[in-house]
């Protein structure tokens, strides 16, 4: 703890009540040696739905950037426990980070470790809707389930994209995960929908037609690419699989592809890579009827409903840079299906190791990031520098890809020259290798406006 922060400690403690004070005090020492957020349970969730617990999330919500939070709301709130003050505070930060998910993240209920695995909704609701075309095509209500539920995410995506005579068996081996899926449910006003289970795969998973499967690949605090490392691994899941009618199983986005196909044995499955704000957020396995076209991939990009489908093919010849350069979607990595988008876009390649794509006219795509091109040059950084100073820029974005440069070390270096520039100039510099030769391509990123004037 350093000296400003125990001074900022002893102000807080003085501004308390005489009777207080100590309390307060004795409280507060734990900052000076901060531990983990507090981990939430099954018993603190139960005390801050109720009635107080309510009151004493409303003050959390006003001292939360408090360094003392905590202590204060024990003050505030005897009948809690320091670990549930706490867990109040925590759960106010958590929601805020939640934003980015959900749209009723201050109403609802995480931990930090589900919320990070957590679908964000437009993935869950892209997902969702093959379940939904699916299950229109069945004479009777199929039975469904989501396995490994965490806070319920991919459940009420399926609960809303399903029509409401269909409900959703909600099953997690954590008691706390099934509890937090039962609360969101109540707050989103879906919990006649849903049935939540705890129980632990295979041997617990219910007997529906469908399922929707996200094993955890963060054991032990580490994150895990290996199929077999997964919980439950990917063996297990399959031999699930076999059994149901349709399945979909979440792996991560950059899965080894070869390991994967081992695995698979020549079932009939499909892949898609799904993108969410210009992020690869994970890729499908889909299985039996859910699988729309075998040995097909998918680019799927959630937050704008579309996708892109193929067999993956070459990228084109290599060629000249032209007026523009254009950056694929990660899905579109990912999924190997570079080459394809350069044939529907009619654009060429720079390098063949290099997923960027140029053209000498504006498209519009939602697979891609457009840049205008204004110089190709061997790296420099001096040169570099020059061309920002002449630009006055305050700023940068930096790209690389096949360069051993980390972009936060190289804007260090470039400090000196961007602190003296427009803070509204930021223009953007890729730093990558065309062949063997260190190559910066200088540009700026052309938006939607700028497209719609060409």
């Amino acid at each position: 703890m350093t000296g400003r922060q125990e001074h900022v400690a002893s102000v807080h403690a003085e501004a308390l009540p005489q009777g207080t004070r100590l309390c307060a005090e004795k409280l507060a020492l734990s900052v000076r040696h901060p531990s983990p957020m507090n981990p939430l349970t099954e018993n603190t969730l139960h005390r801050l739905r109720t009635p107080d617990g309510s009151r004493l999330l409303a003050a959390a919500v006003e001292c939360e950037a408090d360094p003392f939070a905590a202590a204060r709301l024990r003050v505030r709130f005897p009948d809690f426990s320091a670990e549930e003050a706490g867990a109040a505070v925590d759960q106010i930060r958590l929601r805020r980070r939640a934003r980015e998910k959900f749209t009723a993240a201050e109403e609802m209920w995480f931990s930090g470790d589900l919320l990070e695995q957590a679908s964000s909704e437009p993935v869950a609701a892209w997902r969702a809707r093959r379940f939904a075309e699916w299950a229109c095509t069945r004479s009777l209500p199929p039975l469904l389930a989501d396995l490994c539920c965490g806070v319920g995410a991919d459940t009420f995506g399926l609960a809303r994209a399903l029509p409401e005579e269909i409900s959703v068996t909600s099953v997690d081996q954590s008691p706390l995960a099934a509890a937090l899926t039962t609360a969101n449910a109540e707050v989103l006003c879906l919990r006649s929908r849903i049935q939540v289970q705890v129980g632990t795969l295979p041997q617990d998973a219910p007997a529906a037609d469908a399922c929707w499967m996200d094993p955890s690949r963060r054991e032990q605090g580490k994150r895990t690419r290996t199929l077999d490392e997964m919980s439950p691994p990917l063996g297990a899941l399959l031999a699930l699989a076999d059994s149901r009618a349709a399945v979909g199983i979440k792996l991560a986005p950059a899965t080894d592809l070869d390991a994967l196909d081992a695995q698979l044995a020549g079932r009939k499955c499909e892949w898609e890579w799904i993108s969410d704000r210009r992020v690869c957020r994970e890729l499908v396995l889909w299985l039996g009827d859910l699988t729309q076209e075998r040995s097909v991939r998918r680019a799927s990009l959630a937050g704008v409903g579309q996708t892109l489908a193929g067999i993956p093919q070459p990228l084109p010849p290599t060629g000249a840079f032209r007026q523009f350069l254009l950056e694929p979607d990660p899905a579109v990595i990912r999924s190997g299906l570079v080459g394809n988008l350069a044939q529907t876009l009619g654009a060429g390649a720079i390098d063949p190791q290099l997923a960027y794509l140029t053209l000498d006219r504006l498209v519009h795509t939602s697979f891609a990031v457009s840049y205008r091109v204004e110089d190709v040059l061997p790296f420099s950084l001096r040169e570099l520098a020059r061309r920002l100073r002449v630009q006055n820029a305050g700023g940068v974005e930096i790209k690389t890809r096949g360069a051993a440069v980390v972009p936060e070390v190289l804007r260090q270096q470039l400090r000196p020259v961007l602190k003296h520039g427009n803070p509204g100039c930021r223009p953007v510099v890729f730093v990558t290798r065309l062949g063997c030769r260190p190559t910066m391509i200088l540009g700026e990123r052309v938006d939607l406006d700028d497209r719609n004037k060409n």
